[in-house]
């Protein structure tokens, strides 16, 4: 229920704020899943029928940089590539498409692919997802997709002509692939882009600093909240990665969410990770 999955308990316990265990995917469940790739002349001559085919119409690939390095942390500029390019590709808008599925490790990352497709989560009509989601149904590893794939070429032979889009996703929102797919036969071939690539990068400050608490997370045990991770982005740009100190972590619990304070990191040398304090 929505109450279950929205309240922290015993079997939805608080995991790294703002995910409960029920948000987050389900990545070690034994699936088996397969596709058959081949050309319409080799279907024709093993006799495949019509309504068994179906085509990619578009595709699109692109690998961020680590999250540290990200210009960019409210949204997926890989997602915004990948999907831009399989739909310019297929000659198509997200309104044109009737079936999705959504890769769905995290909510964020399934609010960042309907954000970048411009699709209202809360009113659009059509499911995020044809499987059930990593959370729900489960994936064997990061394989999820080849399932999404499968179950999108049954939802299409059922309703010919139909197009749908499947998002598939590696690392932290880190590799991005969308492909869009039809019964109908495409107008032309498109060979495939090469990976995109992004050429900005923000880089890293590992020396002692001060700028504003940029974006943070709180790490949970067994035992309750444990620690506390932050970007903290310094005034010429750099990014500098920091732990919450004893005095700063109960601030990172509040309410009042503390993004834009200022902070001063204190460095360690030995370690990738400062310690940050608010001043």
């Amino acid at each position: 229920s929505v109450e279950f999955l929205s309240t922290p308990s015993k079997a939805n316990y608080e995991y790294a704020d703002p995910f409960l265990k029920w948000f987050i995917a389900q990545d070690a469940v034994n699936q088996g899943a397969a596709a058959i790739l081949m050309s319409s002349s080799k279907a024709d001559a093993l006799g495949v029928p019509e309504d068994k085919r179906v085509y990619l119409h578009g595709g699109g690939e692109a690998a961020d940089d680590l999250i540290s390095l990200r210009p960019r942390l409210d949204g997926s500029w890989a997602m915004q590539t990948a999907i831009g390019r399989a739909l310019d590709q297929a000659d198509k808008t997200a309104d044109d498409i009737q079936h999705l599925d959504l890769y769905s490790c995290f909510p964020c990352a399934v609010f960042s692919s309907t954000a970048e497709l411009g699709i209202d989560w809360k009113s659009d009509p059509r499911p995020l997802t044809l499987t059930g989601g990593l959370p729900f149904f489960g994936g064997p590893g990061n394989n999820y997709s080849l399932h999404g794939i499968a179950e999108m070429a049954a939802k299409l032979r059922a309703n010919p002509g139909d197009y749908g889009l499947v998002l598939a996703n590696g690392g932290w929102m880190t590799k991005e692939a969308v492909g869009v797919y039809s019964t109908e036969k495409p107008a032309r071939f498109a060979p495939a882009e090469p990976y995109a690539t992004p050429s900005e990068r923000v880089t890293l400050c590992k020396d002692d600093c001060e700028g504003v608490l940029e974006t943070f997370t709180v790490t949970h045990g067994k035992e309750g909240p444990n620690k506390g991770i932050a970007f903290i982005r310094l005034e010429d740009g750099r990014r500098a990665l920091a732990n919450a100190s004893k005095e700063a972590f109960p601030v990172l619990r509040e309410d009042a969410s503390p993004v834009g304070r200022k902070a001063a990191v204190t460095a360690d040398p030995e370690k990738e990770r400062g310690t940050f304090n608010f001043i």
